[in-house]
């Protein structure tokens, strides 16, 4: 029984990986290029996994999901002594299904980074500690991923601006009475 649930959480837990690629945000305009989901941190009942990505709206960064028994919290984001700008995400609980049961507490956040940072970390990897109200954990990115993110970047292709498509398609409609504001007249274009 216990091998049949081990094989299910890591079953479900390999599926909701984000694989290292590419993208295409058509709504937003964006592509993203995704280097591969890796273990940042990972001791006893806690865990942080980190994927960085380089996106054509936002910049580079790398996306966190932490797991733990204790609530995070987690609101800001440090290496050696420079503060990144993070953005916290969701969080959610674990579902108890069977007892005993530990609840995990999950939070997602965005580490932004600057290029000379993602460049630097592709070559030597990414230490960085994750703080919260009462939580600090301590995770490491390899270069590896970094570099995946910037192999999977030469595959982006250009983006349309969004504002500029909207422009173009209104042009394109028919345009039978337009209110002049001077006069407060119907006229026909």
């Amino acid at each position: 029984m216990k091998r049949v649930l081990i094989l299910a959480m890591v079953a479900v837990g390999v599926g909701a990986c984000q694989s290292a690629g590419v993208v295409k945000d058509v709504h937003m305009g964006a592509q993203i290029a995704y280097g591969p989901e890796v273990f940042a941190s990972y001791t006893g009942f806690e865990s942080l996994k980190a994927q960085p990505f380089y996106s054509t709206k936002s910049g580079y960064g790398f996306t966190t999901l932490r797991a733990s028994p204790f609530k995070s919290a987690i609101s800001e984001a440090w290496s050696y002594g420079k503060q990144y700008e993070y953005t916290k995400g969701a969080t959610a609980k674990s579902m108890c299904l069977i007892q005993p049961c530990m609840r995990a507490s999950y939070q997602s956040g965005i580490v932004a980074m600057e290029e000379a940072d993602f460049l630097n970390a592709a070559k030597a990897g990414f230490e960085f500690e994750l703080v919260g109200n009462s939580t600090k954990v301590v995770g490491k990115v390899p270069a590896a991923a970094f570099q995946k993110v910037l192999e999977q970047k030469s595959r982006l292709g250009p983006v349309a601006p969004v504002a500029a498509s909207a422009a173009a398609a209104m042009e394109k409609l028919p345009q039978t009475a337009v209110k002049t504001e001077e006069t407060g007249t119907d006229e026909d274009s």
